[in-house]
């Protein structure tokens, strides 16, 4: 016994030694998540604004650096609220350990101030950066001038002499030779000079029907007089009839518009009435609550709908929105949240839904009836942004948005993610402010 358990101990130790030949000292098995991701831009910002000035067409380099230990292969994506076409790539991959950093080339192509930011999911854990705010504006090249998003550099056009002090404008067209009927010039200064210049042309266009009509009764009289196939009197014969027809038409088109109404010959676009257009605001005076959910997809939401949860102290816990706007949103409640502001609210709302609301709030016509003749107020059926899914109708901590800390983070930021506000309502932000 003593000799086998000398030998399970000898064979223990040896085991142990080369185990460690190939095993390094300093290798651990468990990853370390990152403390956090920062970007960086090849450029410094400015230091009275904090905002990094870039000209069109002008390419930075973006750098992501992971603080912490990693073991490498996180892929890094980076985002441009507004301007999401800048990145090329748009995403890319670490592949160095502590720190951990890996770049993307970044070039405008239209003007503004967007927030630049990167995230990274590792573990299931999403990790953002901080926002770093983008100025663009104007072209790299001073001689050059921002055309449909392109920096293009002007065609000189030599501008042509100012005339003489003396020189005068005559707004009277006295033609070469007189035209028949038409002896007195044409006044285009005087009152309503296109439509006098029309009723001329009408009188001209049917005396020249006159004159062709002639030359086609006397080609198919010299036709009709010249032939002696049967064929060609037959031929010659039509070509006056319809000569003769055509011109009866044009006349007689001209002689019931006179004997219906003279005016009808006088055209005047100065004296048409002015077509004034009322339109509605479509506003309401109440923020809409609770959860509605809308499925599939509409005209104005081809990419379908999704929920977006939310933190807050009540209901609902979830909103319903466009699936064209859900990253955005997701991003902004996260950012606000890590702010202290807890923003709720309802977003999307059904045809039908919004049809009931109108009969609810006592509309005489569900359908027709401006939003004012509703109690409260209440945007038509089709009309309401909600609709679309791309409205949301906020709350602050579960309290109303009216003098908010919410208010004022919202109206400072929620542009870099593309939400305006109704005026008219403090509740009410979407993609268009209506």
């Amino acid at each position: 016994m003593k000799q086998l358990g000398k030998k399970i101990i000898t064979l223990i130790y040896l085991s142990t030694i080369l185990f460690s030949l190939f095993i390094p000292f300093n290798q651990t098995f468990a990853q370390y998540v990152p403390n956090s991701l920062e970007i960086s831009v090849n450029k410094a910002a400015n230091q009275e604004t904090g905002k990094i000035n870039l000209k069109t067409e002008e390419t930075v380099t973006v750098t992501a650096k992971l603080l912490g230990k990693t073991i490498g292969g996180e892929m890094i994506y980076f985002s441009l609220t507004g301007n999401e076409s800048a990145f090329f790539p748009k995403t890319c991959t670490i592949s160095t350990i502590s720190p951990s950093t890996c770049s993307v080339k970044f070039k405008s192509l239209i003007e503004g101030t967007f927030p630049l930011s990167a995230s990274v999911i590792i573990e299931n854990n999403t990790y953002l950066s901080k926002d770093v705010l983008v100025e663009v504006k104007g072209c790299s090249d001073p001689n050059q001038i921002l055309v449909e998003g392109k920096c293009t550099t002007p065609t000189n056009i030599t501008p042509s002499p100012t005339p003489p002090a003396t020189a005068t404008t005559n707004t009277i067209y006295d033609p070469l030779a007189k035209l028949p009927g038409l002896e007195s010039p044409i006044d285009t200064a005087g009152e309503c000079p296109f439509g006098r210049y029309l009723n001329i042309m009408i009188k001209l266009i049917l005396g020249i029907a006159a004159v062709l009509a002639m030359v086609m009764i006397v080609m198919g009289g010299i036709e009709y007089m010249t032939s002696e196939l049967i064929s060609g009197k037959e031929a010659g014969k039509e070509t006056v009839t319809h000569a003769i027809l055509g011109l009866l038409i044009a006349l007689g088109a001209y002689l019931i518009l006179n004997t219906i109404n003279p005016q009808l010959l006088s055209v005047c676009l100065d004296t048409l009435p002015k077509a004034t257009i009322e339109i509605d605001p479509e506003t309401e005076t109440a923020p809409q609550t609770g959860y509605y959910q809308v499925t599939g997809n509409t005209e104005n939401c081809k990419e379908g709908y999704t929920d977006i949860t939310v933190s807050t102290p009540g209901n609902p816990s979830k909103i319903n929105i466009c699936k064209s706007i859900s990253s955005n949103l997701g991003n902004m409640l996260t950012r606000a949240k890590e702010k202290g502001i807890i923003l709720s609210g309802s977003g999307s709302r059904s045809y039908d839904t919004q049809v009931n609301l109108r009969r609810e709030h006592g509309c005489p016509d569900i359908y027709n009836s401006p939003s004012s003749a509703c109690h409260p107020p209440t945007a038509r059926p089709g009309h309401s942004m909600h609709e679309s899914g791309k409205a949301i109708d906020f709350n602050c901590n579960g309290q109303s948005m009216r003098d908010s800390s919410c208010f004022a983070w919202l109206r400072t930021n929620a542009g870099f993610y593309g939400f305006q506000n109704l005026s008219s309502e403090p509740w009410h932000w979407s993609i268009n402010g209506h």
